[in-house]
């Protein structure tokens, strides 16, 4: 789990990268550097992770692709390009580094970067930090992510990144686009498994069953653990987010704009559950009592999951047979998520679909 404690990820791109001592003094100031010895491969790791990066350096001499070339300002250039190609999607500063004599006297070089500073090697290294910071702080990603670094600050690279777009909607004041349900319904996704595998919840999520999960955490067995405005957050958030990921009557609430407030309340219950999870203890002694707590409070026996139906034309959800007649009352389709609240033994039938579906729903709902 990466730390991101108001930090700044930026890429270097120079093949002399280790004759420099710029990545101890830029962690000092929360500036992590990853280095690159090729433009290609700096390129290449900026594109599949185009929202990590806050900054790129570029040295002037650099490499492209191999050390058998001659480090040249062509491959300067070529990689500005790759990065006003991507500035379309998302726009990353990027700063010019150079130590060659004939590159820092350069005046037509100079003039080529439009007013941008040239940094010069062993000299310049405390203002290019301090730059980068500065310029970094414009992103609204980086605002965001510094805003509410309480929250995220300590969760995987990839759900802060989520989070920030997430958050996007609050700061943006949007509160009319209900796709937003479905990205939150992925960070919840998230949350259960890591809760799962922590210990304290005893239902495995399986990608369907969130309700089932939020019912267990909800016992009051748990509160020491899981106090009641966590509970009834993520109650909430689980409801809000089923409902408004699949298109009814949440979505069309928020579409129409008749729930205004919906996004920005159901963004901040979120938070409070990721503010919740990365204050759980995690020494061995308090995760072992947790544990043993967890031991004696079974999950509800509830059947979640999608609406299947096999080559024989048999509905069931997970391994729980179930009656035609009770799809078609409540008008059910394939793929449907449901929940089976009540259930008995399959006593009946083909032996076949007995071990095939050894459970049959009595009470069925959808999600």
């Amino acid at each position: 789990m990466t730390e991101n404690n108001g930090i700044y990820n930026v890429i270097w791109i120079d093949d002399k990268y280790e004759e420099i001592d710029l990545l101890g003094n830029a962690e000092q100031d929360n500036i992590f550097i990853t280095p690159f010895k090729y433009g290609k491969e700096g390129i290449s790791a900026i594109q599949s992770n185009l929202e990590f990066w806050d900054g790129v350096i570029i040295d002037v001499k650099c490499l492209w692709a191999s050390e058998d070339e001659v480090d040249r300002v062509d491959n300067f250039h070529k990689i500005k390009e790759e990065l006003l190609i991507l500035k379309s999607k998302r726009p990353i500063p990027f700063f010019v580094y150079s130590g060659q004599p004939d590159v820092l006297s350069d005046e037509s070089f100079k003039v080529s970067l439009n007013g941008r500073r040239l940094y010069k090697k062993h000299l310049d290294e405390e203002a290019l930090l301090r730059d980068i910071k500065e310029e970094a702080n414009k992103l609204p990603e980086v605002q965001i992510r510094h805003k509410y670094l309480d929250a995220i600050g300590s969760l995987p690279d990839n759900i802060v990144i989520e989070m920030t777009d997430i958050l996007s909607y609050v700061e943006d004041a949007v509160t009319d686009k209900p796709d937003v349900f479905n990205k939150m319904r992925a960070i919840l996704d998230w949350l259960m498994v890591q809760l799962n595998e922590y210990g304290l919840l005893a239902v495995k999520h399986n990608g369907a069953n969130l309700n089932a999960c939020s019912v267990y955490l909800g016992k009051k067995e748990l509160s020491d653990y899981v106090p009641v405005h966590i509970q009834r957050s993520m109650h909430s958030c689980v409801e809000i987010c089923n409902n408004g990921s699949h298109r009814i009557e949440i979505f069309n609430y928020v579409q129409s704009g008749q729930a205004p407030f919906l996004i920005r309340s159901t963004v901040f219950e979120l938070l409070n559950l990721l503010k919740w999870y990365n204050l759980l203890p995690r020494d061995a002694q308090s995760v072992a009592k947790m544990k043993a707590l967890v031991a004696t409070v079974p999950p509800e026996d509830v059947i979640e999951g999608k609406l299947e139906q096999d080559e024989f034309g048999n509905y069931h959800c997970c391994n729980c047979l179930i009656y035609k007649e009770k799809v078609f009352e409540l008008n059910l389709k394939i793929n449907e998520l449901v929940r089976v609240t009540s259930h008995t033994e399959n006593t009946k039938g083909h032996p076949a679909v007995i071990a095939k579906y050894p459970r049959f729903a009595h009470k069925l709902q959808r999600q």
